[in-house]
C-alpha cells in the first residue's frame, strides 16, 4: 500500500486522494474475496445442509429436493439461505406444507443454521420490515385443514416462528421481494 500512495504521489496525486483511494482499493478487494458466485455459493450451501442434516440424524438431501435462494436477511452484506423441502419423501414436508430453513451466510462462504419451520409453502416473500434486525418473511401456509392464507413470520432475536400456521395473517405488497415460488 505504502509503494501505491508514492507512485500515486509522484504522478501528481494529492496525498488525500491516495490515501482515499488506497481506502476505496481496499474496502474492493475485502469485499470481493467474501462474494461467490451463485453457483459456488449453492455448492457452498449443500455442504452447510448436509453437516446441518448429519448432526441431527437426518440423511443429506440431494440439491433437487430443495429450492434454495439467497438474500441478505439481517444487512450484514452477507447473502443468508433460504431453503424450502416440500418433497413428502424426504420426511420433511406433508400434508400442510414443507420445511423452511433459515441460514446465516458468513464471511468465508459457509452456512450457519438459525430457523427451521413447519408447515410452509411457496411462495416465499421477504418484506423490507424488520425485527430484531431481521427481515421479515411471509409464507403461504395451507392444507391439512388451514385455510390457504399469507403468513408474515417475524425473527424474535432467536429464529423464525416455527409453526407459521398460527401466525398473523397478513397481504402482500408490492414491495415484498419474491424469493421462491411464483407469485400466482
Amino acid at each position: 500500500m505504502k509503494f501505491l500512495i508514492l507512485g500515486m504521489r509522484q504522478k501528481g496525486v494529492g496525498m488525500k486522494q491516495a490515501w482515499i483511494f488506497c481506502i476505496a482499493f481496499s474496502l474492493c478487494v475485502s469485499c470481493a474475496s467474501t462474494r461467490f458466485d451463485d453457483s459456488e455459493q449453492r455448492n457452498l450451501f449443500h455442504i452447510s445442509f448436509a453437516e446441518y442434516l448429519a448432526g441431527r440424524g437426518s440423511e443429506s438431501l440431494a440439491p433437487d429436493q430443495y429450492a434454495v435462494d439467497f438474500v441478505d436477511l439481517n444487512n450484514d452484506g452477507i447473502r443468508d439461505a433460504i431453503a424450502l423441502v416440500s418433497l413428502w419423501e424426504t420426511g420433511f414436508a406433508g400434508s400442510g406444507g414443507g420445511s423452511l430453513f433459515i441460514f446465516a451466510g458468513t464471511p468465508d462462504g459457509a452456512f450457519q443454521f438459525m430457523s427451521k419451520s413447519s408447515v410452509t409453502r411457496e411462495p416465499i416473500f421477504v418484506r423490507q420490515t424488520t425485527n430484531r434486525g431481521w427481515r421479515d418473511l411471509v409464507v403461504r401456509s395451507a392444507g391439512g385443514g388451514i385455510q390457504p392464507s399469507a403468513r408474515v413470520m417475524v425473527f424474535d432475536g432467536k429464529s423464525y416462528p416455527s409453526n407459521p400456521s398460527v401466525e398473523p395473517r397478513t397481504s402482500i405488497t408490492q414491495s415484498d421481494l419474491l424469493i421462491l415460488g411464483s407469485s400466482e
